[in-house]
């Protein structure tokens, strides 16, 4: 059976790309109530709390469901297979590590957190905290 390195660079953007977007919406997540020191933070209400572990469970149950589908559909020999794996995990840390290298230098990534953080505020998923 004869693969083609089209499915490895498809495999290695993917696991790149949500890699990436559950750093950004764990980040955005976790910054979205703060307000700086002195300001009363805002909370999460009980639509907010479930639409975050959504948010959250997606992108990992996405790439559960990516790989059942390719390995049932390709069914790889096993030294296919062991590459599968290390192109996941290879795609996996470069999301990792571009993340990273982006917070402490560049901050492109942090123009959409921003982002993310204004609508998070500004809709019915965050609230003050009762008195």
């Amino acid at each position: 059976m004869k693969i083609n390195k089209y499915s490895y660079r498809v495999c290695f953007l993917l696991f790149f790309v949500i890699t990436l977007l559950e750093f950004i919406l764990i980040e955005a997540f976790s910054w979205a109530g703060f307000h700086g020191f002195g300001d009363v933070p805002m909370v999460y209400t009980g639509i907010g709390v479930l639409a975050i572990y959504l948010w959250i469970f997606f992108p990992g149950s996405a790439l559960v469901i990516f790989n059942v589908i390719m390995l049932c559909r390709l069914k790889p020999p096993i030294g296919a297979l062991g590459k599968y794996i290390l192109t996941a995990l290879s795609g996996i840390g470069a999301g990792i590590i571009i993340f990273q290298l982006d917070t402490y230098t560049i901050r492109i990534l942090w123009q959409l957190i921003k982002i993310i953080i204004y609508f998070l505020e500004h809709s019915a998923w965050m609230e003050y905290p009762a008195p």
